[in-house]
């Protein structure tokens, strides 16, 4: 097959799958070259249309593929910034609109220069003060940066060239340095342990009204007792005389004596509500 036999035969196997699909015409004269058994020279073949013309002339109902991809696809995504990308500036501001992020970014960040700056103060005073302490100066701080609508953050000011670590720091040191003030204007006083070695030898508030209210029970039971009795009562129990003392004062005998005081302690244990013993 010579040079112009092959170029006709691609060129009309170019039209056939593509333009054929949409609608081309075929030369008209191609029926007499195939019944005179020859083939037409490369200038006697119409030129292909263009792949614009045959779109434009496919039928309506013809779906194209898309020629690119749409694009939410071809455009990136916008990467969400992270708490730890945040500068002090915006980590600022976002604590004073009260975020819970920024808050847990600041603890973050910061929580270990607190401490350094408290722990740099309360250590010349580690005789006085513990671990509480410091707890409660780091407490003291969190609740001063809330306090009077965050006054302390907002009055930091980044556009002097100072840096929210320095701020931060200063605060703390501040709030170690009052609270020790705090307590330099508080009573003496010891610790928890030391109370235990206290010893008064009063009574404490409930035994003493316990005993009150057992002498006003006793007071009604000698109430009606007879005078005799009362006198050896007051001899025996409150002056503590001895048994012979008494019975020379009363004018009776020492067995008498032990006879009436094992009587009057019964009637006395009975007004009181306790257990009677029997003598030996």
């Amino acid at each position: 097959m010579n040079a112009i036999q092959t170029t006709a035969c691609s060129t009309v196997t170019t039209l056939t799958p593509a333009a054929l699909h949409a609608g081309a015409a075929l030369p008209a004269e191609l029926p007499t070259w195939r019944a005179a058994g020859q083939l037409p020279s490369v200038a006697q073949l119409p030129k292909v249309a263009q792949v614009s013309q045959v779109r434009s002339e496919a039928p309506s109902d013809v779906v194209e593929p898309p020629s690119e991809t749409p694009d939410r696809a071809r455009a990136p995504q916008k990467a969400t910034q992270l708490p730890a990308e945040w500068t002090e500036v915006e980590l600022l501001q976002r604590m004073m609109a009260r975020e819970g992020r920024a808050w847990r970014e600041f603890h973050t960040r910061y929580d270990r220069l607190i401490y350094r700056a408290i722990h740099k103060v309360t250590q010349r005073f580690s005789s006085v003060l513990s671990s509480a302490d410091v707890e409660e100066i780091y407490a003291l701080l969190l609740c001063s940066l809330n306090s009077r609508d965050m006054h302390k953050l907002r009055t930091f000011e980044p556009e002097r060239g100072h840096r929210l670590s320095t701020w931060v720091g200063l605060l703390a040191t501040n709030a170690a340095w009052d609270y020790l003030r705090s307590l330099s204007r508080q009573p003496q006083r010891g610790n928890a342990l030391e109370a235990e070695d206290v010893s008064c030898h009063n009574p404490d508030p409930f035994h003493a009204l316990a005993a009150k209210e057992e002498w006003t029970r006793v007071r009604d039971m000698l109430s009606s007792f007879s005078e005799k009795d009362r006198t050896f009562v007051d001899l025996f129990f409150l002056q503590g005389r001895t048994p012979e003392q008494i019975a020379d004062e009363m004018q009776i005998s020492v067995k008498t004596v032990y006879s009436k005081k094992h009587k009057i302690r019964c009637r006395l244990e009975l007004a009181l509500g306790r257990p009677v013993v029997q003598a030996a």
